[in-house]
C-alpha cells in the first residue's frame, strides 16, 4: 500500500523568523513547507506547478464563503480581523459539519491577548504561530494604535492608523487623519497618548510633534522637536542650548522657557514635569541626598522638599512625585530602613 504524499504548503513572506515558526507548526502537522523570501520568488515557485492555491480572503465571511465552494487541505487564520473575527470562523467549520480542515492561526499574541490563543485551540485550531509583536505601540488604556503600512526604513506619508481594541485584540475602524504625515508608530519613542491626544513624533521633511484629535484625526497642532508627556505641561528639551520650554497640550504654545546650566544632566536637575509656574526637578543637595525642587521660569527656586538620603527611587503622575528612600545600612547596598514620601507639585 502506497501512502498518498503529504501536502505541500507554499508560505511567501520576508521575515525568514516567522518563516520558521510557521514551517515548523506545519511540519509536525504533516505538510511539506517551502518558503520563498519575496513575491517574485513565490510566483516563480507556482508557475513550477505541484502547489494549488484555490483563494484568499481578507476577513472572516469571506474564509467561511471560501471553504463552502472549496475543500482546501488547510488554513492559516488570522484572529484580529474586520467584521467576522478569526474564534467566530473557527466556531462556524465546526458546527457546520463535513470534512474538518486543519486550521492553522497564526496570530499577534500577548499576555492581554493570552486567553483569545486557548478560545481558539478549544474551537478546533490545531496549532498556533505568533507573529512577532511590534517593538512599540501608542496605547491609550482602551485602544492600541497601529501603523498601516509605514516601516522604520522608510517612514511614507500616509493618513490612515490602524487601531485594535487592547482588551480583546479586535480590530476597530482605522483613524483617518486629515493630512498625510511621515510617522513610525513602531518606532521607539517619539509617540504617545496624553491628556486626550495622540502624539506622533514625525520625522519627516523635519522633526517634530503633531498632536492628532483620536476621535476625528484632525491634527490640533505642530511643534518643531521632540516634546515629551511626562504630566501636566508638555515641554521640550533643547540639549545644545540647555533650554527647557513648557508647552501647552490645548494649544501646542510655549507657556514659559528655563535656561540654565547643567539642567538634564548627569549631577544636575533632572526635570520631571512642568507645571504653569514652574518646573519641577530632582536636583542635588549635598553628598548623597537630593530633593525635589521647584524652578521658576525665570531662575531661582520656588520651594524644594525634604532631602532624601541615599539611593532613590522615583515616579510621578501631573500633580505628584513619589520617593522612596534609603537609609543606608552597615554593610554596603544594604538599606536599613526605607522611606516612601509623596512630595506635591
Amino acid at each position: 500500500m502506497t501512502s498518498s504524499p503529504s501536502p505541500t504548503l507554499l508560505y511567501i513572506d520576508d521575515d525568514a523568523a516567522l518563516a520558521r515558526l510557521v514551517e515548523r507548526g506545519l511540519t509536525r502537522l504533516g505538510f511539506t513547507v517551502e518558503h520563498a523570501p519575496d513575491g517574485n520568488a513565490g510566483l516563480d515557485r507556482l508557475a513550477k506547478g505541484g502547489i494549488d492555491v484555490i483563494g484568499a480572503a481578507k476577513d472572516g465571511d469571506e474564509a467561511l464563503a471560501l471553504c463552502e465552494r472549496e475543500t482546501p487541505d488547510a488554513m492559516t487564520l488570522d484572529l484580529a480581523m474586520p467584521g467576522l473575527g478569526g474564534i467566530d470562523v473557527l466556531k462556524a467549520l465546526k458546527q457546520r459539519g463535513g470534512p474538518s480542515i486543519p486550521v492553522v492561526v497564526v496570530s499577534a499574541f500577548s499576555p492581554a491577548h493570552g486567553a483569545y490563543a486557548v478560545d481558539a485551540l478549544s474551537e478546533g485550531a490545531f496549532e498556533l504561530v505568533p507573529k512577532p509583536a511590534a517593538q512599540a505601540e501608542v496605547n491609550d488604556g482602551t485602544t492600541v494604535y497601529l501603523n498601516s503600512g509605514a516601516s522604520s526604513e522608510n517612514v511614507a506619508p500616509m493618513r490612515r492608523i490602524d487601531r485594535l481594541d487592547a482588551a480583546t485584540g479586535q480590530l476597530l475602524a482605522p483613524l483617518t487623519l486629515n493630512q498625510a504625515l511621515g510617522f513610525d508608530l513602531s518606532a521607539e519613542g517619539g509617540n504617545d497618548f496624553a491628556q486626550g491626544l495622540l502624539l506622533l513624533g514625525v520625522s519627516s521633511p523635519s522633526t517634530q510633534t503633531v498632536a492628532v484629535d483620536p476621535g476625528s484625526g484632525a491634527v490640533k497642532w505642530t511643534y518643531p522637536g521632540d516634546v515629551v508627556s511626562e504630566g501636566g505641561l508638555f515641554t521640550y528639551f533643547d540639549q545644545g542650548s540647555n533650554k527647557l520650554t513648557a508647552i501647552s497640550p490645548g494649544t501646542g504654545r510655549a507657556a514659559w522657557n528655563l535656561q540654565q546650566s547643567g539642567l538634564n544632566t548627569e549631577g544636575g536637575p533632572e526635570v520631571l514635569l512642568a507645571t504653569p509656574g514652574y518646573a519641577v526637578a530632582w536636583s542635588p543637595a549635598a553628598a548623597e541626598r537630593w530633593v525635589v525642587t521647584g524652578i521658576r521660569p525665570g531662575g531661582g527656586t520656588a520651594w524644594n522638599s525634604t532631602r532624601f538620603p541615599g539611593a532613590v527611587f522615583l515616579a510621578n503622575d501631573a500633580s505628584t512625585v513619589y520617593v522612596i528612600s534609603c537609609t543606608p545600612g552597615k554593610q554596603p547596598g544594604v538599606c536599613a530602613d526605607l522611606t516612601l514620601a509623596a512630595v506635591a507639585a
